[in-house]
Formats: C-alpha cells, structure tokens, sequence
C-alpha cells in the first residue's frame, strides 16, 4: 500500500525547473495541496522548504542543473538525498517524477512512457515546456 493508501482525494501540484526561485504564486498554491512533486532542477533546499511550508508531503528528483557546484554548500545534504526517479502511489495510480534530461527531445515522450508503462501519469522537466499526453497506454 502506498503512503496515501485510503485517501479518496488529494491536492498534487506539480512542478519543475524552479532555478532556486519560487514565483511566490506558486509557494501559495503549494500552501493548499496534500502533495508537491518537483521534476527537478530545483536549485537549492530553500525551494522545497517554501513548498513544504503549508504542511504538504513534498517530494523532488534530481535534476541536471541539480549539482554540488550549483547549489548553495550549506544545502548540500538536501542536494545528496535527491533521487533520479521517485515513484508515488496516488490513489488514481502510479505517478512518476523523474527530470527527462536523459531522454533525446524527439523522442523524450514516447520513451518515457515506454520506460514506465504502470505509470498513471509522468511529469519531467527540462524541456521547459507543457505536453498533456492523456491518450491510452499502448
């Protein structure tokens, strides 16, 4: 059973490519929400602080900006606990959060849901741009 197990309803926003910089829009919206995910490239620890601000279950992946040179020396141990891939059990199913910068732009899509095929729904980054994908698993 997954952590949600038994919730009928949740409030998931999800998120990427913050840049160690939080719209403070988006930090209220996170004030509302059960659950945030971030496909990486989060910047530093202030952003996932900001996010769990509200009480949500915050959970982050590594992206390729997501390195030691990048982020602040004293938020190193946060950096270090970010996997590449999270896989969450929501009560409409599997969600995967993983940065997508391993993946060719052409076919990043198409692999992804290849790689991962439970998945109810993915979210990446790094492209910096929206694909809603709902058509059926092949």
């Amino acid at each position: 059973m997954g952590l949600f197990a038994g919730r009928s309803k949740l409030r998931v926003l999800l998120l990427a490519d913050t840049h160690g910089i939080l719209d403070a829009r988006i930090g209220t919206i996170s004030r509302e929400c059960d659950v945030v995910v971030h496909a990486g490239d989060v910047g530093n620890a202030a952003v996932l602080d900001a996010l769990c601000a509200g009480g949500a279950r915050v959970i982050a992946v590594r992206g390729n900006n997501d390195v030691p040179s990048k982020w602040p020396r004293d938020d190193r141990r946060v950096l270090d606990g970010l996997e590449e891939t999270a896989r969450i059990e929501l009560p409409g199913g599997i969600l995967i959060a993983i940065h997508g910068d391993h993946y060719a732009p052409s076919t990043r899509h198409a692999r992804l849901r290849a790689a991962f095929p439970d998945a109810r729904a993915i979210v990446y980054g790094h492209s910096h741009r929206i694909v809603v994908d709902d058509a059926a698993s092949p």
